[in-house]
């Protein structure tokens, strides 16, 4: 068992509580910090006392949380809201790595507040009646998505999978509280733009999108069917494409066009084909299919790039 912190941080651990689990670890922790852990069997109480983010870099962990069960595995994270019942089970002979930041309340609303988003129109939830804190979307999503949040956590995992030590400043936790309540809106929006009178229904229907998104995310290049996504949605096949098209304002094949689009151009600025090897590598046609589809994503045509 193995802990690093960033700020000092009260772990009480209990030996032998559970002989079938291992070691009881109660977390008490009442500011924003950063844990890096290495466990192999253990129950973690109190784990969402505040907002959290849990990357898991080696392993799988999993969570009780609202009587839902959360199976977290390698290169995925978490997000969980605040003032809410729940524990973690490490049940595994090889340690498993975690990286969790805790947020306290007044920092996600304060961030929430400077943003500025009820400009926006987006009503978030509350966790409590008493205090007016928002209400994040609690989900598994997967490390090597294209969201920001993703490609923003992705380095601090890779450092810690690779033994180097995280010493985050404030200045770093209160940016990466910016980037979770951008992601935030983000599927906020989405969740509005679903035609469903239960809150619970979307947010039921938004999980699975999501699921679906990041299927197309990593297997774009295939082309995959909108059957095939659906069916690892777990949707009906017009039921996916009427509601992903609802959440993202964008059909599911303009979606896969898109990032062809968007790898096409990384691949310009890598100059190490040229265009016409390039729109073939991303199963265009030809040329001129490929220049009229990237000039009306990017603006420009493919020769401009530089």
């Amino acid at each position: 068992m193995n802990f690093s912190f960033l700020n000092n941080t009260t772990i009480i651990k209990d030996n032998g509580a559970n002989d079938k689990i291992g070691d009881t670890i109660n977390l008490s922790i009442n500011h924003t910090c950063a844990i890096t852990c290495s466990l192999k069997k253990a129950q973690i109480n109190n784990a969402f006392n505040n907002y959290s983010l849990r990357i898991v870099v080696g392993g799988t962990a999993e969570y009780k949380l609202n009587k839902r069960t959360y199976q977290i595995s390698e290169n995925q994270y978490m997000l969980t809201n605040a003032f809410q019942e729940g524990y973690g089970i490490i049940d595994s002979k090889e340690d498993v790595v975690q990286f969790c930041i805790h947020f306290t309340p007044e920092i996600i609303s304060d961030v929430f507040t400077s943003l500025n988003f009820r400009n926006n129109n987006i009503d978030f939830d509350c966790n409590s009646p008493k205090e007016k804190y928002i209400r994040l979307f609690e989900n598994i999503f997967s490390l090597n998505s294209i969201t920001p949040l993703s490609k923003y956590l992705h380095p601090f995992a890779h450092r810690v999978k690779n033994g180097q030590q995280m010493q985050l400043c404030e200045e770093a936790l209160l940016e990466m509280a910016e980037v979770i309540v951008l992601n935030e809106m983000k599927i906020q929006e989405g969740l509005i733009g679903l035609k469903k009178i239960k809150l619970s229904t979307r947010h039921e229907i938004m999980r699975r999108l999501l699921r679906g998104k990041e299927y197309m995310d990593a297997n774009f290049m295939k082309d995959p069917k909108i059957s095939e996504v659906a069916q690892i949605a777990m949707m009906a096949e017009h039921f996916f494409f009427r509601n992903f098209k609802q959440a993202f304002n964008i059909s599911p094949y303009q979606y896969i066009l898109s990032r062809k689009i968007e790898y096409a151009r990384e691949l310009i600025l890598k100059n190490e084909q040229n265009i016409g090897q390039i729109a073939l590598f991303t199963g265009f046609s030809d040329i001129h299919t490929f220049s009229k589809a990237f000039k009306r994503q990017v603006g420009i045509s493919p020769s401009m790039i530089k």
